[in-house]
């Protein structure tokens, strides 16, 4: 398998997604595996119904609790990543806008900068705090956008010791932790921008692709050749 994402479904169970043998899979800690088929499957989020994949050619799909297809979306350029007791799934629709399904219901929230002209430029990942804030890793302009849920981004959080912010997910303390797959290490900041530590990964999971982090605290990382709690 290549793992290219992680999700905590429970404090029992995780999912991934497999890009190798094209498969989400729902794996528990006693090792019972289901899964199912989809095509180039690439990021994988957990929420509180089910499970929502997108694929490399910008698909959204949305399975239940059984694994069950509901609901498949076009022209995603990035799903973001939630908490898993979430009751919605949120991504990015081309570069101005962020979509939220709740219950069949979609709203969108449009993307601006009070002040700059300057929209996001390659958002690559994302994530949803517990706040209701939005993280995107941003690579055109090789930052972290904040943006609030009104859609206005109030800070850009430029990591130095990373070229190119990856993979996000957050805390209860709404801390950030961002991946930086070529310098195998996780960058860790506050929601006002102030670096607060770094992860070395080097030794345990180089290169991480994925990062998911559950209410209790619990790290994974997934690198591509395995899935690795870090505590």
């Amino acid at each position: 398998p290549i793992y290219t994402s992680v999700a905590w479904v429970n404090e029992d169970t995780i999912a991934v997604a497999d890009l190798r043998n094209q498969k989400l899979k729902r794996i528990s800690w006693k090792g019972n595996v289901e899964s199912v088929d989809v095509a180039r499957c690439m990021v994988v989020s957990s929420f509180k119904n089910g499970l929502a994949c997108k694929t490399e050619g910008n698909t959204l799909h949305i399975f239940n609790a059984a694994l069950q297809l509901k609901k498949t979306i076009s022209k995603v350029s990035t799903l973001l990543t939630c908490s898993q007791k979430s009751s919605e799934v949120c991504w990015i629709s081309g570069l101005k806008k962020i979509c939220v399904l709740k219950d069949d219901e979609l709203k969108t929230i449009n993307i601006h900068d009070q002040h700059s002209l300057s929209n996001l430029s390659t958002p690559m990942f994302g994530h949803v705090l517990n706040n209701g804030m939005f993280a995107i890793s941003d690579w055109g302009k090789g930052c972290v956008s904040l943006i609030r849920r009104s859609g206005c981004i109030t800070n850009r959080k430029y990591c130095d010791t990373i070229t190119l912010p990856g993979s996000i997910s957050s805390d209860t303390n709404l801390n950030i932790f961002v991946c930086g797959f070529h310098k195998s290490m996780v960058i860790v900041f506050d929601i006002g921008g102030k670096t607060l530590y770094d992860i070395n990964l080097h030794t345990i999971a180089p290169n991480p692709r994925s990062i998911a982090i559950n209410q209790e605290g619990h790290t994974l990382v997934a690198n591509g050749k395995s899935v690795t709690q870090i505590n």
